[in-house]
């Protein structure tokens, strides 16, 4: 049986904002994060993606799994979703110029505060309702994004939960 596409993307968090990037060919916003290669465990393939995409060092210590949801893509075909958020304590600066695909045109860290911006809310890769990252982060409409980050932190244990107390 073929293993089927599968792709690992991660919401970077720094502070109370979280990392997007505006993508070239569409004008849409993403999360760091791409297909994985054949064999390529999740957590190596979201590492080398986020290196390559963002120029941003991670190491396991970093990343946690949130959630793995096989999805139908509009095409019909079949495709695997690893979603992983990462919570960085201070700011780092992002590069695309190891980026074969060049996919962003540039990364902008973007308030969680006063919910993710309808002007991006509106405009995702993905959009919300079939998006693994936002569902696995606890997204809601009806409330504000930051909450479904510091609910998935809680679930982990980590002491990003405390940042908007």
């Amino acid at each position: 049986m073929e293993e089927g596409k599968r792709v690992a993307k991660v919401a970077i968090i720094m502070g109370d904002k979280v990392l997007m990037g505006k993508r070239r060919d569409t004008g849409k916003w993403t999360e760091p994060g791409g297909h994985l290669e054949p064999g390529e465990k999740p957590l190596d393939g979201i590492i080398r993606e986020t290196k390559e995409e963002a120029g941003l060092h991670l190491s396991p210590r970093h990343l946690t799994l949130l959630k793995t949801k096989r999805v139908t893509m509009p095409n019909g075909k079949p495709l695997t979703v690893y979603a992983y958020k990462a919570w960085l304590p201070e700011r780092l600066s992002t590069s695309m110029k190891n980026d074969p695909d060049q996919e962003v045109q540039k990364w902008h860290l973007v308030s969680m505060k006063g919910g993710l911006p309808k002007h991006i809310r509106d405009n995702l890769h993905v959009p919300v309702g079939r998006n693994v990252v936002y569902e696995a982060m606890g997204y809601d409409k009806k409330e504000p994004f930051w909450k479904g980050f510091s609910k998935a932190a809680s679930l982990t244990g980590s002491i990003f939960s405390h940042q908007f107390s």
